[in-house]
């Protein structure tokens, strides 16, 4: 075991066994010899020694094992200056021998020890040895004084740590200690045995997780552990553990500090907790860390019995100082404290030196009223200007405790126990700023909203809307069921109790709510459109309810009214001989009277509206229809439309479908009403009339054709007479050949404007194109010009609107050179022409105007005979009568149609509405 001394004893003759001298010679041996081994700290410092063996006579005296395992100061406890140790460190360190003489107390020795020590490789070799002989008169006096010191000293101890275990218990925080690796309670003050619900008996000298198994398997093993091996503290927010309590088992919420606890050696054996229950606070939803303690208690002003309590104080968050005397000087203060004012010094101090700015902020005030009262202050989320080394001035919000401590019942000082909650500060400050901007936009909200607070549903907030809703009715800070006493057991107390309990929003539709008038208190029948919607707290639990509420009485009572109209609307259509219909705005059926079933071949209306239109009209005319209510319902515009639709028989009748826009009292669209009639047999004469039309047309255009040459030849032969015949009275060819020259001059232009007639008509179906209308307009112009010069006329021109049109060129033409001649032949004399040509976009249709100055007429009396063929209303202008019949067919063929306004001697206005532009 001792390479070392083995070696020694080989440089024995051989005739001495050296494996065996050694042994014997330790055994034989009257003095204790010891092989001890150092231990070091993390520096490589000596902090003990280990036994690695003891002889027999070491065995004896010392009443241990050959090698047991405890060290030497375990077994040597001494008093300051530890005298003997520091022989042993000497010894070990030095190359030569050492000696040392001490009073050596044991079980069965006081008496005068030698003690010789020197290093031997990586152990220490020391041998003792007693002596009765020696005059150890001043020796034994010296250390009997040491002894009386140590036992002084060791009472002093005692002392002070029962005074520290008084301090422990007055102390405002749950102050625990925990030793070994099986975390033995040896401590617990009331506040820790509060805060676990326990008694000292239940849990002192016991391990921690079997006295509260309730901490097991949720990770303090594994935390105390770490601050075991690693000796650093451990700080922790807000854990939490289920303890029983009086009897019932609930989660409790604590901050705690886990400081190692080391022995005189430096060595960690134990854990000191410092705890602080945090449950009430977030239980009550603070949105700021509380404070943990809400005062610190009054210590005696001894630094060695409070050593431990501020090493404790060292490693908590909070901020702590201890200030001294009415001039309040730092006595105490931690690194918490110190940060807050980085590079000043503390210690010494007084608080106005330290912050010159303390009084104008009003703090050396509050420490002045508390050292003279002797009262606790307690400040909550107050703010301190603090100047930073920089030059910056930050401002920082605490909650504070002000403790006043005494001495012998006399205050001396003043503890001061501070949490930073600047962040929660300005956390809740945010937070408000925009509560305050959300509750901003509800008032100006024309929706009534409203927040219901706590389980008793109390208004907390009202808008305006919402107290129109319920006038004369006072409602913030009363509870819902107070305020409005008639709901209270009715399906909305039953929603809201549902909302707060499950956090599940719910919205209703036009919900029956009776509620008493004010004037009488008698329950009237009102609806309201609402949405419930749970409001939570930072911890995501339900703290209130928000509610979005519209009245929709009128609405409803607008609806009832529209039923009841309607049912009566389907009595007076079943009894209608033709087909009667009405559709929803999305265009799906509504209704449909008899007549319209019997039509179909359907006995209701649900066998229709499962198939609609698709089944009944052809395949090449369904889109048709379908675009054509779909246009009329998104424009609001009348609907028409000519169609086919298969009766019940199976023959494709024709129908002439109208509708027009129904609307509720508010505007909202209702829906489309309208009727068919079966035009079948109109259709049928139509398209006869078309061919006996068409046919005359033909006629017209070739009979016109074949008159011509007849007419051509009557003007030559007059002209041959007139040449070559003399009449016997020069009087009566002066007065009959002009009036035959006439004559046949007329006949000929009407030949003519029937053949244009005919030949329009044979054009009505020639191909669009694109024509510029300024263009057009004027070429027409140009080929009436003397007609423009004779009228002293002015043509004004707009098609900004739509500047080409896709239109028959050629019929276009006709058109315009028909409406402007017209305006300059029956141009008023009295006064030059003014006629104004435009185009103007009408519900997507285009509408060209030309409007004169001229002569005017009675349209309310002859604007139906206007357009007939041959119809002249002035007759002191040439005309046939065939220009504004021909301009009325060639827009009709198209799909338009022709308007005109005029009162006598104001001129006259026509309007055509083109079909295809």
């Amino acid at each position: 075991m001792l390479p070392a001394l083995l070696a020694v004893a080989s440089s024995f003759p051989d005739a001495v066994p050296a494996d065996a001298f050694l042994p014997a010679l330790l055994e034989l041996s009257v003095s204790g010899v010891v092989c001890y081994a150092p231990l070091t700290d993390a520096t490589g410092q000596i902090v003990d020694f280990a036994f690695a063996y003891l002889n027999p006579a070491a065995q004896r005296v010392l009443g241990l094992p050959a090698q047991p395992a405890t060290t030497y100061r375990e077994v040597f406890p001494e008093p300051p200056p530890f005298a003997a140790f520091a022989f042993h460190c000497e010894a070990y360190s030095s190359a030569e021998p050492r000696h040392f003489e001490l009073n050596y107390q044991g079980p069965d020795h006081d008496t005068y020890c030698r003690v010789n020590g020197r290093r031997l490789g990586q152990h220490l070799l020391v041998s003792f040895s007693f002596s009765q002989e020696q005059d150890r008169n001043a020796v034994e006096q010296a250390l009997r004084q040491s002894q009386a010191h140590a036992r002084a000293a060791r009472a002093q101890a005692e002392a002070q740590r029962a005074e520290l275990t008084t301090i422990f218990e007055q102390a405002p925080a749950a102050i625990a200690i925990f030793e070994g690796p099986d975390h033995v309670i040896k401590l617990a003050n009331r506040d820790h045995l509060a805060l676990w619900g326990k008694t000292a008996a239940d849990v002192l000298d016991k391990p921690l997780f079997e006295a509260l198994p309730e901490f097991r398997r949720i990770g303090y093993e594994e935390l105390l552990m770490g601050v075991m091996q690693t000796g650093e503290p451990y700080v922790a927010k807000q854990m939490s553990a289920n303890l029983t309590r009086d009897g019932q088992r609930a989660p409790v919420y604590f901050d705690f500090v886990y400081q190692p606890w080391r022995n005189m050696h430096g060595v960690v054996t134990g854990v000191i907790v410092v705890a602080t229950e945090i449950t009430q606070q977030v239980v009550a939803r603070q949105q700021a860390v509380a404070l943990q303690a809400e005062a610190l208690a009054v210590a005696e002003r001894r630094a060695q019995e409070r050593e431990t309590f501020y090493q404790v104080f060292e490693q908590t968050p909070a901020s702590i100082v201890l200030l001294r005397g009415p001039e309040h000087r730092v006595e105490y203060h931690n690194e918490a404290y110190q940060q807050l004012f980085p590079g000043r010094r503390m210690r010494g101090r007084t608080i106005a030196e330290i912050q010159p700015d303390a009084a104008q902020q009003g703090f050396l005030a509050l420490l002045d009223r508390v050292y003279q009262t002797g009262e606790t202050f307690v400040g909550r989320e107050l703010p301190l200007a603090i100047n930073q080394p920089d030059g910056q001035r930050r401002e920082t919000y605490f909650n504070f405790t002000y403790q006043p401590y005494r001495e012998n019942g006399q205050v001396t000082g003043i503890s001061v126990f501070a949490y930073d909650v600047t962040e929660q500060v300005l956390t809740r400050q945010a937070r408000e700023a925009q509560q305050h901007k959300f509750y901003t936009l509800f008032e100006q909200a024309p929706t009534g909203i409203c927040i219901l607070a706590g389980p008793e549903l109390v208004f907390e907030f009202v808008n305006p809307s919402y107290q129109l809703l319920l006038p004369e009715r006072e409602l913030l800070g009363r509870p819902v069921f107070e305020a409005l006493p008639e709901i209270e057991h009715t399906a909305v107390a039953a929603m809201l109790r549902g909302v707060y309990a499950t956090g599940h929003t719910h919205e209703e539709q036009a919900m029956l709510v009776p509620l008493a008038r004010p004037a009488d208190g008698a329950l009237e029948d009102r609806y309201f459109t609402f949405i419930y919607q749970a409001r939570r707290d930072d911890l995501g639990r339900i703290d209130g309810i928000l509610a979005f509420v519209f009245e929709v009485t009128a609405q409803q009572q607008a609806i009832a009214a529209v039923r009841e109209s309607e049912a009566r609307f389907r009595i007076m259509a079943d009894a209608a001989p033709n087909q009667v219909w009405a559709v929803n705005p999305d265009s799906s059926i509504r209704y449909a009277n008899q007549a319209f079933l019997d039509f179909v071949g359907v006995e209701n209306l649900e066998q229709y509206a499962a198939t609609g239109w698709s089944a009944y009209l052809p395949a090449e005319e369904l889109h048709l229809a379908q675009r054509t209510l779909a246009d009329a319902i998104r424009t609001r515009s009348m609907y028409a439309l000519e169609h086919r639709m298969r009766r019940h028989d199976g023959e494709y009748r024709w129908l002439l479908a109208q509708g027009a826009p129904s609307f509720y009292p508010n505007g909202e669209l209702y829906g489309y009403v309208g009727s068919a009639i079966d035009i079948t047999a109109l259709k049928q004469a139509n398209e006869q009339l078309t061919r006996t039309n068409r046919d005359l047309d033909n006629f017209v255009y070739a009979a016109s054709h074949d008159l011509k040459q007849p007419v051509n030849n009557l003007a030559l032969l007059l002209q041959e007479l007139r040449r070559g015949v003399t009449f016997a009275d020069p009087a009566e060819e002066q007065l009959l050949m002009p009036m035959v020259q006439e004559a046949l001059q007329q006949l000929s232009n009407t030949i003519d404007e029937l053949a244009a007639l005919g030949q329009a008509q044979q054009m009505s179906h020639a191909p669009a194109e694109q024509v510029s209308l300024a263009e057009l307009t004027a070429e027409v112009v140009g080929t009436l010009e003397p007609q423009v010069q004779a009228a002293r006329a002015r043509i004004t021109t707009d098609f900004a609107a739509r500047p080409a049109l896709s239109f028959a060129r050629a019929n276009l033409r006709t058109i315009l050179l028909n409406l402007l001649g017209n305006a300059l032949k029956y141009a008023d004399p009295a006064r030059p022409a003014r006629i104004h040509v435009s185009v103007q976009m009408v519900q997507g249709r285009c509408v060209l105007t030309v409007e004169d100055n001229g002569l005017g007429f009675d349209a309310q009396k002859y604007g139906a005979e206007l357009f007939q063929l041959f119809r002249r209303l002035h007759t002191h202008a040439p005309g046939s009568g065939v220009g504004l019949y021909l301009v009325k067919r060639i827009v009709e063929a198209s799909g338009g149609s022709v308007e005109v306004e005029s009162q006598p001697g104001e001129g006259a206005t026509f309007r055509i509405r083109l079909g295809t532009t």
